[in-house]
C-alpha cells in the first residue's frame, strides 16, 4: 500500500465480535435460559447464530417435522426410488399399476430388482417377491423346488 492510501482510506471493518463465554453469557432466544456448553448447549450447536438450548431446539424440530410430515414423506419416497432403482415417482407409479409378473395379482405390488446388478426386473406381488427371496433369487433352487412339487 502506498503512504497516501494508508492516510486517506478508512480502516477495514472487522467482523462482528464473537461473544466469549466467560465475559458475556449467551441466552437461548426462545426461553432465555443461559446457555452452558456441555450442559444445555452441545458442541455441535455452538454456532452463536443459533442460540437455542437443547430443549427449545428439540421442540422446534418436533414442531417442524409434525407440520411437514407429508412433504418429508414424499421427498423421502422420491429419493428412495431414485437412489435405489434410478426411477422417478412417475415411473414407479406406472410400474405399480401392472399386475404381478408371476401370479397376476394386483394387491401389494412391489418393484423387483436384481440384488447383484441392481437393475429393475419388473413388479411382483409381496408374496411372490418374498418367495423369490426365500430361494435367494436362484434359478437352480427354484428348479429343484419345482421338481420336488411335481413329485
Amino acid at each position: 500500500m502506498s503512504e497516501d492510501c494508508i492516510n486517506t482510506c478508512p480502516p477495514k471493518k472487522s467482523r462482528r465480535p464473537v461473544k466469549k463465554w466467560e465475559e458475556d453469557p449467551i441466552n437461548c432466544i426462545d426461553c432465555g435460559v443461559p446457555l452452558e456448553k456441555g450442559i444445555n448447549w452441545t458442541e455441535a450447536s455452538s454456532n452463536a447464530s443459533r442460540r437455542l438450548c437443547k430443549v427449545c431446539y428439540s421442540a422446534r424440530h418436533r414442531k417442524y417435522y409434525a407440520e411437514n410430515a407429508e412433504e418429508r414423506r414424499k421427498y423421502s419416497t422420491k429419493k428412495h426410488y431414485w437412489q435405489r432403482y434410478g426411477l422417478t415417482i412417475e415411473e414407479v407409479q406406472e410400474l405399480k399399476t401392472k399386475p404381478c409378473s408371476i401370479c397376476g395379482s394386483t394387491e401389494k405390488v412391489v418393484i423387483d430388482h436384481c440384488h447383484t446388478a441392481g437393475h429393475v426386473r419388473g413388479v411382483l406381488c409381496d408374496n411372490c417377491n418374498r418367495g423369490l427371496g426365500c430361494f435367494k433369487d436362484s434359478p437352480t433352487l427354484l428348479e429343484k423346488a419345482k421338481e420336488y412339487l411335481r413329485g
